[in-house]
């Protein structure tokens, strides 16, 4: 059991008090006090904490996480959330807070890009990934991959001769380079924090679908769910 105050109303009050919690604490249940509402039913009380911190996180004002420019919809991490101070430490608060979201059968009210939940399984990103992030940069790539590139008249360099490394290899080091390399801070932290709740080992066997579902739509499954059969 961990009390948390009613003063966790933000993404910054819950990180001020849950920072100094230990992985194991985080895997307590939570009980949230709100002053001045007591009789309030304890799971609706947590319910509603639960979607408090899920829209402060993504509150543009924080400018930790941004809408994807391919559908609008969608949310990832922002390649500015440098401007706000100890931007890794609140995205390894992240990584707790949406293990715990998992861990407790909760759910968040949004939907996170098609690659965040592949950073989270460790599962391979290809140039297909890039459609919904940055479509201009997708229709390069494709581009390049359907036309002789001496042709187009570009002045690429890459490590390695194209013909003897593959133009499918050349083409994932632009695309690792275009998404990872601005969030790749981000990404690791979040995940630091992630995988103290929910170790990779468990939540890799999923697939991106599956962990969306997860994150999101199935506050009923059972993090018991989670452990292999042995």
């Amino acid at each position: 059991k961990r009390n948390v105050s009613r003063f966790c109303v933000n993404v910054e009050g819950s990180y001020k008090e849950l920072s100094q919690y230990s992985s194991q604490d985080w895997k307590y249940k939570f009980y949230i006090i709100f002053d001045d509402e007591e009789g309030q039913d304890a799971d609706d009380i947590l319910n509603e904490w639960y979607l408090i911190i899920s829209n402060s996180i993504l509150d543009p004002n924080h400018g930790l996480f941004m809408k994807t420019a391919g559908d609008h919809i969608t949310y990832m991490p922002n390649p500015l959330s440098y401007y706000n101070k100890n931007y890794l430490e609140y995205f390894k608060f992240i990584g707790h807070f949406i293990g715990k979201v998992i861990f407790d059968k909760k759910y968040m009210n949004c939907y996170f890009t098609h690659i965040f939940y592949k950073y989270i399984i460790d599962k391979p990103i290809d140039f297909t990934d890039m459609k919904l992030i940055d479509l201009e940069f997708y229709k390069k790539l494709v581009r390049l991959l359907e036309n002789d590139i001496q042709q187009l008249g570009l002045n690429l360099t890459f490590s390695l001769d194209v013909n003897e490394f593959g133009v499918n290899k050349t083409i994932e080091l632009i695309e690792n380079e275009n998404i990872t390399g601005s969030i790749k801070q981000q990404i690791n932290s979040f995940l630091e924090g992630f995988y103290e709740i929910i170790p990779k080992y468990l939540i890799s066997i999923f697939n991106e679908q599956e962990l969306q579902l997860l994150i999101s739509d199935l506050p009923h499954v059972d993090v018991e769910d989670l452990k292999p059969n042995n």
